[in-house]
């Protein structure tokens, strides 16, 4: 790096570090040369802080092989291209591990000792033992901790970590420093049975299996919880079933409940397998105290599972998408199945687009009668506006006056496949799922490849294209003839994608999302070693 790189103001250097959203780039960063490490040093609690969710990492299992001497363990960043890092991390080998969005796990050892570690930093902070637990001598046989949630305080960055178990009453949390762990008296529910909390504004909320909502006031030395919202039945029906989970996100001060969809199924040696095959996620309107069902999380991402529930505005990652981890409850207490960490994987939520000949006023003004315009994320059309004197004015959406698209399946004002080939070159990681009627529609069903889809309506002209050479069409062909059968195929179609079977993920013994935000400077040796990571 050249002299003047180095010679920037220290304050100026601090300001493009804090503008970083990834652990990675920090890294490199600080890495740079000396005086940009200062900068760094500056800012790294102040970065560490910053409320911007950044894209988490995955921390895979122990390694299999008995010869791993330098105890490493892999770290897959799904924001870099899912490139996989190997870092030294002994300390975690033999321990549960819960992640979180603060760059620290949670780790429980063997002999119940309790602490938050940062894989990066390595800085180490100890929390209450397990043994502190306000429990009858008896019960300590059956306790099992479900899981472990890092929370910060509101308006503080002091820690505060919850801790669920098996017992009544199953709630308890400890601060940094307390030598035991503080009970919160929660059966104000008709089920006990806690599952998921976090803060929402200043009140810890606290979810039941039931889908019950209560809360407690901490700040004010609030210990018991008080109910909130009764069982909405109608809502979580399935989860109350007893075939699935809940998590709670929340988003710019909306409350979010993540419903997750499991089945149990044999596998093909007769063990008892489950698998995660769908989400349903919904918002709470506070005013009326009901739950909406939300059809698209636009830009963001959730991370759900084995670690405290998050979100990220995510750029490199998937949009519109829920990652998740194993966090079948069963391995810890009866070891009812063969193996375990193998429910993981990333349900995209469909990013739906819309290409058309038609105007912008009219199909806006169709999805918004609809109460569905927020659920596309790209509308490609004529475009119109409605002028002075109250008539429709619609412009070309190539303008054939100056220069033409130069294809001769589309008309002059639109080629739908010059569209389709820009989001193809955004999007080379997707499948496609293509729907259309129209003769203008032949020309992007031509640019689908063999992993994608075309839906033609039957005796249509695009079908008609179709049929006289399906051979010239990579895509596998669905037929549909009206819009009962189109739902149905189109949802078939859809939750036959999205089902994650075993060996198409990656799998692990251990597995959590962390936010790795780190409070130190971190070796640039550590990643030095990288592999390929399997799709």
């Amino acid at each position: 790096m050249g002299d003047y790189w180095s010679m920037l103001p220290k304050d100026i250097l601090g300001i493009i570090a804090l503008k970083l959203d990834s652990i990675e780039d920090l890294v490199y960063f600080s890495a740079v040369c000396h005086s940009w490490n200062h900068a760094f040093n500056m800012v790294k609690l102040e970065w560490s802080r910053v409320d911007k969710p950044t894209t988490p990492w995955l921390l895979l299992g122990e390694p299999t092989n008995k010869n791993n001497d330098d105890g490493c363990r892999k770290i897959l960043s799904i924001e870099k291209n899912n490139k996989c890092y190997e870092l030294s991390l002994p300390e975690t080998f033999g321990a549960r591990c819960w992640g979180s969005p603060y760059g620290f796990i949670l780790m429980l050892h063997l002999n119940k000792k309790i602490e938050l570690f940062n894989p990066i930093t390595k800085a180490r902070l100890n929390l209450p033992s397990l043994q502190t637990l306000p429990i009858d001598p008896e019960d300590w046989q059956k306790l099992c901790v479900r899981k472990f949630i890092i929370l910060k305080m509101p308006q503080s960055d002091e820690f505060l970590v919850m801790a669920i178990h098996w017992r009544h009453d199953n709630l308890a949390f400890a601060r940094l420093g307390d030598q035991t762990w503080t009970p919160i008296h929660t059966s104000c529910a008709r089920y006990y049975q806690v599952i998921d909390v976090c803060f929402w504004d200043r009140l810890l909320l606290i979810l039941y299996q039931d889908g019950t909502l209560a809360y407690c006031d901490i700040m004010k030395s609030d210990f018991t919880a008080k109910l909130y919202l009764p069982v909405p039945c109608d809502v979580f029906r399935y989860v109350l079933a007893g075939n699935g989970e809940m998590y709670m996100v929340v988003i710019d001060g909306h409350l979010h409940v993540v419903s997750r969809m499991k089945e149990d199924f044999l596998d093909d040696d007769g063990y008892s397998d489950y698998r995660t095959y769908d989400f349903f996620v919904y918002k709470l309107d506070v005013e009326n105290k009901l739950w909406e069902k939300v059809e698209c999380l636009m830009d963001v991402s959730f991370f759900v599972g084995n670690n405290t529930s998050m979100f990220a505005n995510t750029s490199n990652a998937q949009r519109n998408a829920i990652y998740f981890t194993d966090d079948e409850k069963d391995f810890w207490r009866h070891g009812r199945v063969r193996f375990r960490g193998h429910d993981m994987g990333v349900l995209p939520r469909c990013d739906l687009r819309i290409v058309s000949d038609a105007n912008t006023f009219f199909i806006e003004t169709i999805l918004k009668h609809h109460g569905v315009l927020h659920c596309f994320s790209e509308i490609n059309t004529n475009s119109a506006i409605v002028d002075e004197d109250g008539r429709l004015r619609i412009s070309p959406f190539h303008d054939f006056n100056s220069s033409s698209h130069g294809c001769n399946l589309c008309p002059p004002n639109l080629c739908k496949g010059e569209i389709f080939t820009r989001i193809q070159a955004s999007s080379l990681e997707k499948r496609f799922i293509y729907v259309g009627d129209g003769k203008n529609d032949y020309c992007p069903s031509l640019k689908l490849t063999v992993k994608d889809y075309v839906m033609p309506r039957k005796h249509f002209p695009l079908w008609d294209a179709i049929c006289i050479d399906p051979a010239l069409i990579k895509a596998s062909i669905h037929e549909w003839e009206d819009g009962e059968e189109l739902e149905r195929s189109l949802i078939q179609l859809i939750s036959s994608l999205m089902i994650m079977k075993a060996d198409e993920v990656l799998i692990a013994e251990e597995y959590l999302f962390a936010d790795c935000k780190s409070d130190h400077v971190a070796a640039p040796e550590s990643f030095q070693k990288s592999v390929p990571v399997p799709h």
